[in-house]
């Protein structure tokens, strides 16, 4: 889930470009721009919820360098301890185990 501020700085850096890029384009900076700022924030963030909940698992996505690996599904593992019994040095066991995510 996106958070507050996570938001907020969005807001700001959504802000910024568009200022920006009215000073950029006429010389001066003319604020009327920043009554399109809602509706660039809800797209930003929209975007970003579509992000953090779908397309970053796609095949596309994960070929993308810096994404993080999906590696979601069932895993078989063994679990070894490293702990040994002080009366007769018995130790545990191995143990399968399944990692669900």
């Amino acid at each position: 889930m996106i958070g507050g501020i996570l938001i907020r700085v969005i807001a700001v850096l959504v802000s910024a470009v568009f200022v920006g890029g009215s000073w950029a384009t006429t010389g001066s900076v003319d604020i009327s721009i920043l009554r399109y700022l809602s509706i660039a924030v809800l797209v930003v963030t929209f975007a970003l919820a579509v992000w953090n909940t779908r397309v970053w698992r796609t095949r596309l996505a994960q070929m993308l360098p810096g994404v993080t690996r999906d590696i979601g599904g069932t895993w078989e593992a063994q679990l070894e301890s490293l702990w040994s019994n002080p009366v007769g040095g018995k130790v545990p066991p191995i143990k399968t185990v399944y990692l669900c995510n």
